[in-house]
């Protein structure tokens, strides 16, 4: 039998990668602004909402989502120079080029992917703490700090009557 916090959970796993594709779009959207796969992250960890290791999960996807048209101008140019070193029969010039722009996409796949999931870190550490808030402004706690008794009124400490 299922619960609704069985069904919550399952729902919001289906979501997981909605919120990534999600943080995706939002890194490539922000891509002008330095650190933008940090703000995608963000996007993608807060919507998550389940806590920062699934935010920070949510954060690494979404960088996978945003790197993905890396992957795609790595694959055309390796396409382009392997059909241009066969035409040609040279293999030393090409090779070099196809190294240093795979060695240059690596490098900023790392930066995205690892700069995605601090994001989704920080967005779930922010979600969970306005959770908090939420809830503590629902519920506020009692001040017991200080117990008042009023001057009229006697106060029995440890078994001695006081007024």
């Amino acid at each position: 039998m299922e619960t609704a916090s069985t069904r919550d959970v399952a729902s919001n796993g289906e979501n997981f990668y909605l919120h990534a594709l999600l943080g995706a779009v939002v890194t490539v959207a922000t891509s002008i602004i330095p650190f933008s796969p940090l703000i995608g992250g963000a996007v993608a960890g807060y919507l998550h909402n389940e806590g920062t290791g699934r935010g920070t999960r949510a954060g690494l996807v979404s960088g996978i989502f945003a790197s993905l048209p890396l992957a795609a101008v790595f694959f055309f140019m390796f396409t382009i120079m392997s059909f241009g070193s066969l035409t040609t029969g040279e293999f030393a010039g090409p090779m070099f080029v196809i190294i240093m722009i795979g060695l240059i996409l690596l490098i900023a796949a790392v930066y995205i992917l690892g700069l995605s999931a601090v994001g989704g870190y920080i967005g779930a550490m922010y979600a969970d703490s306005r959770a908090q808030a939420r809830a503590t402004a629902e519920f506020p706690v009692p001040d017991t700090t200080h117990a008042s008794v009023p001057n009229d009124e006697t106060a029995t400490v440890d078994d001695q009557t006081t007024k």
